[in-house]
């Protein structure tokens, strides 16, 4: 139960969760400012207070979000905003200077309406909050706080105590002149004049009324690069059609949009255009196969594709043996797809699937390949390559099938193509036809590259992050990938 009213408590109570909530409260305007709330803040709660000036927390919420843009490594975006020009205007606009007319800056008057707002219910005491005492009509409260700390007792003793004890000894001192601000404003002149009394060389003075309770610091220009990258990652469909089907995808759009209206009208933007649009060849999903394609055992026999076995023994190249994991690799195609045939074949493969020529491993699709194989070289499957197809399985022996066309078929929406995953062997024959195990292999040289074409400001986010999901990483991948991705992250941090 909390205990009585009482100026003992009152004095108590500190500014600490007053200037948590002004941040937070602050942060919330600025997301639900006009330039940004629909491009990179769907979805956030509304602020409990309007801004005082609108325009300024707008202006500062586009530079933040731009000087996010410049920093991005995504499709080109950065190249859309004056990175300098983005950095200096947020740092101008979070600086605490006065203004040209010898005013507060626009961003010390809002930290003080939000400080304002707030102190009532969050600078509080175990049993009361501040606004406790202001809705006590009853007791001159303010009057009975002024007498409590002009106390020889506490002015000889107290304050001497706090002065030694505390760097920030003043802003506390300035939490008492702002509770009897609001309590009873003509007691603010007496007790400073007793307080500057008993220490005349120490520089007491009122100082709350031009505090800067959003600091500069608090805010920079990866603040909000986690929302930057996820609006920046939204993929729409721009246009569908032709044949092989293809799809074209554009990166970020609303950011494109943002580039263009708030960023530009607030001269941050350069006026290069993103390299945000992507065509989907849907005949490129990643390597498999249709239904019913055979697929080798060890002993030679054949069974289609989709009913391999976990532990059945697969014949892979040159005799090699590998054995069926227990994962079914099944890749659905909600849209449709494309799949591919050579000669007279009836299309069976995507365009993505590694296939053996007497020259290595090609792919009708080598960039969708290397998605899955970047560790291993991927050529452009041609007519008149030559593939390695089985004669005989005991002892193993390849006949050279010479393309001479490739042909192509649409696969309906709701179709699914199958793969394999294999222990040992990486790779099979299917149709016959010797083919790699399309799976992704994340090697620590596969980590460090691709952390390489992050930026310093992702880097760094992924950084801030990895150790809060490092134990799912470890759980879902495996122990081991953890030190990779630390020493990943590390290697292209130092390089």
């Amino acid at each position: 139960m909390a205990g009585p009213l009482s100026v003992e408590d009152l004095y108590a109570g500190t500014d600490d969760d007053v200037k948590t909530v002004v941040q937070s409260m602050f942060t919330k305007q600025l997301k639900a400012s006009t330039s940004v709330a629909g491009t990179f803040f769907q979805g956030e709660d509304t602020a409990a207070i309007a801004p005082v000036n609108g325009d300024f927390v707008d202006h500062l919420a586009t530079s933040l979000a731009a000087a996010a843009v410049s920093q991005s490594s995504l499709y080109g975006f950065a190249a859309t905003i004056n990175a300098g020009a983005a950095t200096a205007r947020y740092q101008s606009l979070l600086s605490p200077a006065v203004d040209s007319s010898g005013g507060l800056a626009d961003v010390t008057v809002a930290g003080q309406q939000l400080y304002a707002w707030a102190f009532p219910d969050h600078c509080r005491t175990p049993d009361h909050a501040f606004g406790d005492y202001v809705a006590d009509t009853t007791s001159d409260w303010g009057g009975q706080l002024a007498a409590h700390v002009t106390t020889d007792q506490f002015v000889t003793s107290e304050m001497f105590k706090l002065m030694g004890s505390q760097p920030l000894w003043l802003d506390w001192l300035n939490v008492v002149f702002y509770k009897l601000h609001v309590l009873n404003p003509d007691q603010v002149a007496s007790v400073l004049q007793t307080w500057v009394a008993a220490y005349p060389d120490r520089g007491i003075d009122v100082t709350w009324q031009n505090q800067n309770f959003v600091p500069s610091g608090a805010f920079d220009g990866e603040t909000f690069m986690n929302e930057v990258t996820a609006a920046i990652s939204v993929k729409l469909m721009d246009w569908q059609g032709g044949f092989p089907v293809q799809q074209h995808f554009v990166y970020g759009s609303a950011v494109q949009g943002f580039v263009s209206g708030p960023a530009t009208q607030r001269g941050l933007a350069t006026g290069a255009a993103p390299s945000n649009t992507e065509t989907d060849d849907m005949s490129t999903p990643f390597g498999c196969f249709v239904p019913g394609t055979s697929v080798h055992l060890r002993d030679g026999t054949t069974v289609a594709i989709e009913q391999v076995c976990a532990a059945d023994e697969i014949l892979g190249h040159e005799g090699e043996v590998g054995v069926h994991s227990d994962e079914h690799v099944v890749v659905p195609l909600p849209d449709g797809g494309t799949v591919h045939g050579f000669n007279d074949l009836d299309p069976f493969v995507s365009a993505g699937h590694l296939l053996m020529t007497t020259e290595g491993w090609k792919a009708i699709s080598p960039a969708t390949a290397l998605e899955e194989n970047a560790d291993r070289p991927v050529g452009q499957l041609r007519v008149g390559d030559r593939l390695l197809r089985l004669r005989s399985t005991d002892p193993v022996a390849y006949d050279e099938v010479v393309i001479e066309r490739i042909t192509s078929a649409a696969l309906p929406a709701g179709s699914q193509l199958h793969g394999l995953h294999l222990h040992g062997a990486r790779s099979y024959h299917a149709d016959g036809f010797c083919v790699g195990m399309n799976y992704p292999v994340l090697t620590e040289r596969r980590l460090v590259e691709g952390f390489a074409s992050l930026s310093d400001a992702e880097r760094r986010l992924v950084g801030r992050h990895l150790a809060a999901i490092e134990p799912f990483l470890e759980r879902a991948v495996g122990r081991w990938v953890t030190a990779p991705l630390q020493r990943s992250l590390s290697s292209t941090h130092d390089g």
